[in-house]
């Protein structure tokens, strides 16, 4: 019997974060010296491992290679407390990754991401795991989801708490449609104007921003600023 309420589950993507921040102005098409990190990532992933170092019990569904770098992911993973018990490997398919190339203060600049494993979390392998989804007091998901499995998601588990990250700009266009079904969402500046047709072009949370955002009564909404930090709205 699966114990309610007490645990929270994530589902959506795993990567390995490679960041390359150069050390001087970049020459375009050349070597260009710079500094570059392998870590764990993923946006769901990421808070999980959050939720898990804050002390909270978290169960990751998400899917990784059969490879090293899959091995490796697994492991950081696992050593920060969340469990793994309802992720997949997949030995036919390499782990995902994410590729950012920053600018000198290292913020990202242009990234690549390859997550096509993900396409193996379908309806019908997280059909496998209703009991677990479904007696979970939140439901922690990224817009790397395929299409498919967001409306399975939002349809099956619409009574559950839902937290959502857009990921990115061309991604984030998959939750539009689930707006009112999402507890707390955590859009960009960039992406809250795509999800919540904004007609302001400010780049910064001002007056004019929050006076859109009113009138569409939203849900809760954590606006990430990048390095000047995240806004509660409403």
């Amino acid at each position: 019997m699966v114990e309610t309420k007490n645990y929270a589950v994530a589902i959506g993507g795993s990567n390995i974060d490679i960041l390359a921040t150069p050390k001087c102005k970049i020459i375009p098409k050349d070597s260009n010296n710079s500094e570059i990190s392998i870590s764990p990532g993923g946006v769901v992933r990421n808070i999980a491992e959050n939720l898990s170092l804050l002390k909270n019990k978290c169960h990751l569904i998400s899917v990784f290679g059969k490879d090293e770098l899959g091995n490796f992911l697994k492991s950081k993973t696992i050593s920060s407390g969340v469990s793994l018990k309802h992720s997949l490997t997949v030995s036919s398919e390499k782990t995902s990754s994410y590729l950012s190339i920053n600018d000198l203060k290292g913020e990202m600049n242009i990234a690549f991401n390859d997550t096509k494993i993900l396409k193996n979390l379908t309806p019908n392998f997280l059909s496998k795991k209703y009991s677990i989804i479904s007696n979970s007091s939140a439901i922690i998901l990224d817009a790397n989801l395929q299409e498919e499995t967001l409306e399975y998601v939002f349809k099956e588990f619409k009574n559950n708490f839902i937290f959502a990250d857009p990921v990115s700009l061309s991604k984030s266009k998959k939750l539009k449609k689930y707006i009112k079904s999402i507890n707390v969402l955590k859009p960009n500046l960039e992406e809250a104007i795509l999800l919540y047709d904004l007609k302001t072009k400010n780049k910064y949370f001002n007056n004019e921003f929050s006076n859109e955002l009113n009138k569409k009564n939203t849900g809760k909404l954590l606006i990430s600023l990048g390095h000047r930090g995240v806004i509660s709205f409403p």
